[in-house]
């Protein structure tokens, strides 16, 4: 669901559209808390109070409230394309005074920042939707306002190497978004759908992505999370 501020053309979820889409996925609980232990399972041994994150594309803030939960000194910025996004994730957070919500692009506002800013950069079910042109920069991105030694989680739509495997995992995950009607919105059905048809041709490879962040300069890239379609990489810089 493009979330992040892409030029992609993709199409953009509506609410109803995305809420369906979580409940259609079984362990999307357990995948969304991955993101949250792997952060927590980073920095749990520092001694550091306070950190610096940045989230690339709130959604509805299901993810934002597992990063933040992670760390008790968390200090977060989320940026989402989508104004209905932030707006809802404003809402959700509005008791909250160390989260801070944008409206725009993801990778004009990386640009914007300084060199070695972050502690942390975390994104779910956001790159995935991206042409390499625009995605690979954006791990450039991240790479550069990133401090040294600090890591970039993110958990996505990744591609099993097995075509065998990625297509038994796929029509498994179109089976559950066929029998799913937890908001019986058909319209809603029909879109999640065609977004996964349209993702399988640009699907991304795990040890392709891998492989683009060693590129860039990650060390230590490692998954930390699979299951069926989602997994969770995480990369130092």
């Amino acid at each position: 669901m493009n979330r992040d501020g892409s030029n992609d053309g993709g199409f953009a979820a509506s609410l109803d559209d995305y809420e369906y889409w979580q409940g259609a996925i079984p362990h999307n609980n357990e995948f969304q808390l991955s993101v949250g232990k792997a952060i927590q399972e980073f920095f749990g041994g520092s001694n550091l109070s306070s950190l610096l994150g940045l989230e690339i594309g709130c959604g509805t803030g299901m993810t934002t409230d597992v990063i933040l939960r992670s760390h008790p000194g968390i200090k977060l910025f989320s940026i989402d394309k989508e104004l209905s996004m932030v707006l809802k994730s404003r809402k959700r957070f509005e008791d909250m005074t160390n989260v801070y919500f944008s409206c725009g692009d993801a990778l004009f506002y990386l640009q914007m920042n300084l060199s070695r800013m972050f502690d942390f950069v975390a994104t779910a079910y956001v790159l995935h939707n991206l042409d390499r042109s625009y995605s690979v920069p954006i791990c450039r991105e991240i790479y550069r306002v990133l401090k040294p030694g600090r890591p970039f989680v993110n958990a996505d739509k990744f591609s099993q190497d097995d075509d065998l495997e990625h297509r038994a995992c796929y029509d498994w995950q179109i089976a559950q978004i066929e029998k799913f009607d937890g908001s019986r919105k058909s319209s809603s059905k029909s879109n999640l759908i065609k977004h996964y048809e349209e993702d399988d041709k640009i699907r991304i490879r795990e040890s392709e992505y891998m492989q683009t962040l060693k590129d860039i300069g990650f060390r230590d890239v490692r998954r930390t999370y699979r299951e069926k379609m989602e997994a969770t990489i995480v990369a130092i810089k």
